[in-house]
């Protein structure tokens, strides 16, 4: 691992992994260093790319200056999450921000998102502007929107109220200092490690205001690898053992359960999407399995306890699970219309 570039204490340390992004790196750069509020320092991780990533980096930095911004070049690709915990460890400033290196923050998303800290909060959550292939935007946020304690704040991630990004927030750097991303984490380890933080806080604000620019590729939502439910349950057993156990029992199980079922959920309508009727017969098999094995993951309580605390999706779950071939029908026409531009 090699590092350059200097700076001092900054107010937010943004967390900027990369792999193969030499054709939207320095956009991101970009929006970067142009925020309005100028107390930041930027730390980019570069996961072992194989492209031009490191050379557009460099050659935008010659050309624009390299204050407040550090390159720390990873050997061999390690994943997104150990990328993130590899710059945390390396950021001192008192807020952490994370960031892609394919999309855009508004130039005054640091300053916005400041402006809602007090003292006592530790977490501040805000919407994004989606951009489709075309270029058609639209403004998403979170269902929930307000100040909430953290425990609250963790059972509102636990039933998809508040979004599972980590790139949509600021968050104070000494709730991760009992731990970050799990290692060897390959999918959900952005909400369940989102879950974990919230519940470490003591107050989190969500507000509407966009703050980040999304950009949304569809040929990466149907085409790619099909992951398993093993992939994911890292992430949750990691939350499991972390979150305070008092929110995952008693009159906040039903909360806990909706987790478990949407981990299986994110899981199994991926495979049934990316191993549709024009997919090769062995990857419509490899989809066929893993979605069978998250529909036997999702139990009857997970079931009845989505339903109790998020209805609409506990109905998404009462499909997947008992009529599967259905829910493939109604999500892949959800994805292609809302990717349809992608």
């Amino acid at each position: 691992m090699s590092m350059s570039g200097s700076g001092g204490t900054p107010t937010v340390s943004i967390v900027m992994p990369c792999f193969n992004s030499e054709a939207t790196v320095v956009r991101a750069i970009t929006s970067v260093q142009a925020q309005s509020m100028p107390d930041w320092f930027l730390t980019i991780v570069d996961d072992g790319s194989t492209d031009k990533t490191i050379a557009s980096i460099e050659g935008h930095l010659k050309r624009g200056g390299r204050e407040n911004i550090t390159i720390i070049r990873l050997r061999k690709n390690v994943g997104v999450a150990e990328a993130r915990n590899r710059g945390i460890l390396q950021s001192t400033g008192e807020w952490i921000a994370f960031f892609d290196a394919d999309d855009e923050m508004d130039p005054r998303h640091l300053e916005r998102l400041l402006d809602q800290a007090d003292a006592d909060v530790d977490v501040v959550i805000c919407g994004r502007t989606v951009v489709q292939g075309d270029g058609t935007e639209s403004h998403e946020h979170s269902a929930a929107l307000g100040v909430y304690t953290g425990a609250r704040a963790s059972l509102l991630a636990m039933c998809d109220k508040l979004t599972p990004f980590p790139w949509d927030r600021i968050t104070r750097r000494h709730l991760f200092d009992a731990g970050g991303f799990p290692q060897g984490a390959v999918r959900c380890e952005d909400s369940m490690t989102n879950i974990v933080l919230l519940s470490r806080a003591r107050k989190v604000v969500s507000i509407a205001a966009s703050g980040i620019r999304y950009f949304v590729s569809g040929g990466s939502i149907t085409w790619g690898r099909i992951y398993r439910l093993s992939d994911a349950t890292v992430a949750w057993q990691y939350m499991a053992a972390h979150v305070p156990a008092h929110l995952t029992k008693g009159v906040h199980a039903p909360a806990f359960s909706c987790a478990r079922a949407v981990v299986a959920l994110t899981i199994g309508q991926t495979a049934m999407l990316r191993g549709g009727a024009d997919a090769e017969p062995q990857r419509r098999q490899d989809a066929l399995s893993a979605a069978t094995e998250c529909r036997a993951w999702i139990r009857v309580r997970d079931v009845m306890g989505t339903l109790a605390v998020n209805p609409r999706l506990g109905l998404a779950v009462v499909l997947f699970k008992f009529f599967p071939r259905r829910y493939a029908i109604v999500y892949r026409r959800y994805v292609a219309r809302h990717y349809a531009s992608s």
